[in-house]
C-alpha cells in the first residue's frame, strides 16, 4: 500500500507542469506541450510539439509532458450492486496514456493502410495507362499492317475493275463500229453489184433485142455445161459401179461417157419440143456471126473493141 503511494506521488509530480525562465525561441518534443504565460495572453498559450517565441521578463513557459496527464475522479455516494452507499476516488491516469498509445497506433495503422491504398490505386492507375497505351500500339500496328494495305488492294481492285469496264465498253463500242462499217460497207457492195448486174441484165436485154436468136444460142451453149455437170453428178456420188456388156458395144469408161453424151445429145429435140426453138438450126446460123455474137453478148467486150 505505501509502494503504491509512493508511486502516485511520483506520477503526480512528474505531470506537473514546470516553470521555466528563459527567452528567446523555446521548443518542445512532439510528447510535450508548452504553455506560455505572461504579457500578451489573457490565457495561457498552448503550443503541442513545437517551437514558439518567449520574451524575456514578461513571460515565461512551462513544458508538459503529453503521455501522463492525471485525471483524478471522485464519485461521492455511489451505490453498490449490494445497495451500500460508498465513495469513490480513482485515477485515470494509466488508461488514458494506455488509450492515447492505442489511438497513435491504430492512427499510424490507418495511415499506412491509407497509404498502401494510394500506391495501390497509383500502381492500377499505371496499369491502367499501360493497357491503354497497349492497345493504342495494337491499333496503329493494325491499321499498319492489315487496314492500309487492305485500303490500297481495294483501291488497286476498284481501278482494275474501272479499267476492265472501260476496256469491255470499249471494245463493245469498236465491234459495234467494226459491224456497222461492214454493214455500210456490204450494203455498198450489194449496191453496186445488183446496179451492176442490173446494167448487164439492160444491156443483155437490148443485146438480146437485137440479136435475138443469136443471143438465146449463146446462153444456151454457156449453159451446156452446167447440164453436162447436174447430168454426171449422181454418178460422181455413186461408191460402186457395175457394168454388164452383152459384147456387142463399148465397155467402162467410153460406156458412161457415151451415155452422157447421148442425153446431151438429146437436148435440142427437147428444147425444140417444148419452146419451138431449133438450136440446131441457131447453132449452125451462130458459127457464120461467131464474130458478132460475143460482143453482142458481153457489153465489155464490145466497148473494148
Amino acid at each position: 500500500m505505501h509502494q503504491v503511494q509512493v508511486n502516485a506521488v511520483r506520477d503526480r509530480d512528474f505531470a506537473r507542469p514546470r516553470k521555466i525562465m528563459g527567452w528567446g525561441f523555446v521548443t518542445c518534443g512532439p510528447n510535450e506541450a508548452l504553455v506560455i504565460s505572461g504579457c500578451c495572453y489573457a490565457r495561457p498559450h498552448l503550443v503541442p510539439g513545437g517551437r514558439a517565441f518567449v520574451w524575456p521578463v514578461i513571460q515565461q513557459f512551462q513544458k508538459v509532458s503529453l503521455q501522463l496527464m492525471t485525471v483524478q475522479i471522485l464519485s461521492k455516494k455511489v451505490v453498490t450492486k449490494l445497495g451500500v452507499p460508498i465513495s469513490v476516488v480513482g485515477t485515470a491516469q494509466k488508461a488514458e496514456a494506455e488509450m492515447s498509445y492505442d489511438l497513435q497506433a491504430a492512427k499510424t495503422r490507418q495511415r499506412i493502410k491509407d497509404e498502401e491504398m494510394q500506391v495501390k490505386v497509383i500502381e492500377r492507375m499505371q496499369d491502367i495507362n499501360v493497357q491503354e497505351q497497349e492497345i493504342q500500339r495494337k491499333l496503329k500496328e493494325l491499321e499498319a499492317t492489315i487496314k492500309r494495305p487492305a485500303e490500297a488492294e481495294k483501291y488497286r481492285l476498284e481501278k482494275i475493275a474501272e479499267a476492265n469496264q472501260k476496256r469491255c465498253v470499249l471494245e463493245a463500242e469498236a465491234k459495234a463500229e467494226a459491224i456497222r462499217l461492214k454493214g455500210d460497207a456490204e450494203a455498198f457492195a450489194i449496191e453496186a453489184r445488183a446496179k451492176a448486174e442490173a446494167e448487164q441484165m439492160a444491156k443483155k436485154a437490148d443485146a438480146w433485142k437485137e440479136y435475138k436468136e443469136a443471143a438465146m444460142v449463146e446462153m444456151m451453149l454457156e449453159t451446156l455445161p452446167k447440164v453436162a455437170a447436174e447430168i454426171a453428178a449422181p454418178l460422181a456420188q455413186t461408191k460402186k459401179l457395175t457394168m454388164v456388156s452383152s459384147g456387142g458395144g463399148e465397155v467402162g469408161a467410153a460406156k458412161i461417157t457415151g451415155e452422157v453424151i447421148e442425153i446431151m445429145s438429146r437436148l435440142p429435140i427437147l428444147v425444140k419440143q417444148m419452146t419451138g426453138v431449133d438450136m440446131n438450126k441457131f447453132t449452125r446460123k451462130s458459127k457464120v456471126d461467131q464474130h458478132i455474137v460475143p460482143s453482142a453478148v458481153n457489153p465489155a467486150s464490145k466497148n473494148k473493141h
